[in-house]
């Protein structure tokens, strides 16, 4: 089994932001920890209500051995987790690196080195379509920016741009699949986002929600959802940091349950 080196954990800190010949934090911890990797697992650590009230979500990023790599912290506050209509919701997360042992609570996290902001939308329908933006922490330069355009009931879209605003990819993804009508493990049920390149058309990277027995009854199983993502051909460790936060988006706009309330 693969395990992350020290090197990798809390005694690492001072090194992680200063990257050779210039390269920004996240993209060296995605060099180091994703490495050759062309599967992860984004895995939901915990539903985030408690009776009517909402918290912060906790997500832990998993190679396919299971091994620990990254936590994702949301850091939203109250009026913004309760209070806001859902198109318009404000959110952001940090993700941060782990200590050799893997997530074991707060006193196990490392530094953060990727941040991603969700500002608060006035949106309607066309209207100030939501929009994340993906830094490396602490320099706060931008990897890139992720939208979710208007889109039909049928279909659903989401756009990923480079750090200068391009256009890279696109994910149309169909409402009536089995996941979203059956979300059930019992009938191994998944929702698939394909990735496109814009530029050549093909495919680059899966998405796949994946639900688990915590979704149906959280009383019964600790086990919730996750998002896969394979990686396919895709090697550039920036791209790969986006397609790690283009899941949580989706996530957040599709599957959190104070989007599904509303």
């Amino acid at each position: 089994m693969e395990t992350v080196p020290p090197q990798q954990g809390m005694e690492s800190r001072s090194p992680i932001f200063k990257g050779p010949d210039g390269m920004g934090a996240a993209t060296e911890a995605a060099h180091r920890i994703l490495g050759g990797r062309q599967h992860i697992r984004v895995e939901q650590q915990r539903l985030g209500r408690d009776f009517f009230c909402e918290w912060n979500n906790l997500y832990l990023v998993k190679d396919w051995e299971g091994n620990h790599l990254f936590a994702v912290k949301e850091d939203s506050d109250c009026l913004q987790r309760n209070c806001c209509a859902r198109p318009c919701k404000a959110w952001s997360m940090d993700v941060f690196l782990l200590s050799p042992d893997g997530y074991s609570g707060d006193e196990s996290l490392g530094e953060p080195f990727l941040h991603l902001d969700r500002p608060f939308t006035y949106t309607c329908c066309c209207l100030n379509r939501p929009q994340v933006e993906v830094s490396e922490v602490p320099s706060l330069n931008v990897l890139g920016r992720l939208e979710d355009p208007f889109s039909c009931c049928i279909r659903w879209k989401l756009a990923v741009r480079d750090s200068d605003n391009r256009l890279m990819h696109e994910t149309e993804a169909c409402f009536y699949q089995r996941g979203i009508c059956c979300p059930w493990p019992c009938c191994g049920s998944t929702v698939e986002f394909p990735i496109r390149d814009l530029s050549t058309g093909q495919r680059v990277t899966t998405l796949t929600k994946e639900w688990n027995w915590g979704d149906l009854c959280p009383l019964c199983a600790k086990e919730l959802s996750s998002l896969n993502v394979n990686y396919g051909e895709m090697s550039d460790p920036s791209q790969k940091l986006l397609m790690m936060s283009t899941a949580l988006f989706i996530q957040m706009v599709l599957f959190d349950i104070r989007s599904n309330r509303q």
